[in-house]
This record gives C-alpha cells, sequence and structure tokens, in this order.
C-alpha cells in the first residue's frame, strides 16, 4: 500500500470515527468510545479452564455442531463483556444436521448465565420455538465455538455477528441493539437483555 493511499486509509476512518456519535444521536464522544470498547469486546469469547469433566464440541453457527460433554470448573479469560475468573457449570450436546445445545451457569463470579438450543426435529414438526436463546438477537447465530477439555482446556468462540457490529457502530449503527447496555450485572440472563429470545 503506497504513502496516499495509506493517508487516505487514515483520514477515512479518523472521519468515521467522529462522525459516529453525531450519526447515531448519542450525546457525547464518551459514550460513543464506551460503546466501541464494549463492542469489541464482544467479538471473542476465549477462557481457560481447570476443573471436572470431559467436553470436546465445536459449533458453526447456533445451528450446526458436533461433539459433547459437560464440566464444572474455574474459567479465566474473556467472558461476556467482561474479563475475568468464575466458575462454571457447562453442558455440550451437538448432533450434526439435527441439535445443537450449549448451556453455561455460572456458580461462583458474574458471569451471566447463556443457553442457546436448536432442535431439527422441532422445526420439521412445526412446533413453536425450534430454537431458543437468552442471547437477545440473531448477530449471535453468526458465531463459531471449540472447546476442548479434560481436567483443562479451552474454550473459544468468534463471534462473527458482534465483529459485524463493531464495524458498522463505527458509523453509528447498531444492529445488535447493545450499546448504552454496558456489563451485565450479576444474575443477567444475557448481556442488554433479561429476557430470552425465541425463533
Amino acid at each position: 500500500m503506497t504513502s496516499t493511499a495509506r493517508r487516505s486509509v487514515g483520514v477515512f476512518l479518523l472521519c468515521a470515527l467522529l462522525s459516529g456519535p453525531a450519526a447515531s444521536g448519542c450525546g457525547s464522544f464518551g459514550d460513543y468510545a464506551r460503546d466501541r470498547a464494549w463492542d469489541a469486546l464482544d467479538m471473542v469469547r476465549i477462557q481457560g479452564l481447570a476443573g471436572v469433566g470431559l467436553d470436546v464440541n465445536g459449533e458453526l453457527t447456533h445451528f450446526f455442531g458436533i461433539g459433547g460433554g459437560a464440566f464444572h470448573a474455574w474459567a479465566a479469560g474473556i467472558g461476556t463483556r467482561r474479563i475475568g475468573v468464575w466458575h462454571e457449570l457447562c453442558l455440550d450436546f451437538d448432533v450434526p444436521f439435527a441439535i445443537v445445545l450449549s448451556e453455561k451457569r455460572t456458580i461462583d463470579g458474574d458471569e451471566p448465565d447463556r443457553r442457546n438450543e436448536f432442535n431439527l426435529y422441532d422445526l420439521l414438526d412445526q412446533k413453536e420455538h425450534p430454537y431458543s436463546a437468552t442471547e437477545n438477537n440473531k448477530l449471535q447465530w453468526l458465531s463459531a465455538r471449540i472447546c476442548v477439555f479434560a481436567f483443562v482446556g479451552i474454550d473459544a468462540e468468534l463471534r462473527v455477528g458482534e465483529a459485524l457490529d463493531f464495524v458498522v457502530g463505527i458509523f453509528g449503527l447498531d444492529p445488535a441493539k447493545d450499546d448504552k447496555a454496558g456489563a451485565p450485572r450479576e444474575g443477567d440472563n444475557a448481556w442488554g437483555s433479561d429476557t430470552k429470545s425465541q425463533a
């Protein structure tokens, strides 16, 4: 990339950052910067784990996964809009093209509980809610997660939908509708909302 091109990109990004608060109707640059920081933290969840159990699991979106297991462990890393340490219970059960179930319950610490479940049988049977989740918008569907645990391990999730929310948030848009939400409080089901979304 030439120096002129780099300068043009820099000017474009600076203009985008400065115009973002006005486009979104934010009252202050501080609010805008805070919301962009939360959006950046939303893009990845990754934790080191130590405890009891076995889990080998991969998910591509909330509708396709393979593997499963369960564990009771201490987790340290990036969680839901926070960096910290907490104690959790996890259950994963994924059958390719049929079932995706992921549930995390916090035993100690301030990471909120979260759960998503998709059942193809319920969809084919035309039941009312073949998909349910504690997270409150469809951008959560666009994620890739891997968990490998045998007394120690790692749980990592790349949230592509949240990356999109971060990029367009620079221009004042908020498809995730999570700006001004801040970090979830202890006991919240999901950041930005205490309600369960269903589809």
